[in-house]
């Protein structure tokens, strides 16, 4: 199911928990715009060792919403330590 709400600006300045990446994961950058709900770029790796916020719900069940250097990204739930902690924040 689509979440329209991982998609509303100021939600991305809510940060749930801070950790580090222990391996490398994919992501999807969400470019957020003034003037529209933004746009999602093509599939991205996130390093390991990366220092991300975690900061609001994904665009579906199976994903979440991360800030890492200035940017917003939508990764997988799977992919991330303790997956069942990130499910369903809002």
């Amino acid at each position: 199911m689509w979440n329209d709400c991982a998609f509303k600006r100021g939600s991305e300045d809510r940060i749930v928990r801070k950790f580090t990446l222990p391996k490398e994961i994919s992501a999807i950058q969400w470019l957020p715009s003034s003037d529209t709900p933004g746009k999602m770029s093509a599939l991205t790796r996130l390093p390991s060792g990366a220092t991300v916020d975690i900061c609001g719900d994904g665009f579906n069940e199976r994903t979440t919403k991360v800030r890492y250097c200035d940017g917003y990204f939508f990764v997988f739930l799977q992919d991330l330590p303790e997956p069942e902690y990130f499910g369903a924040l809002v």
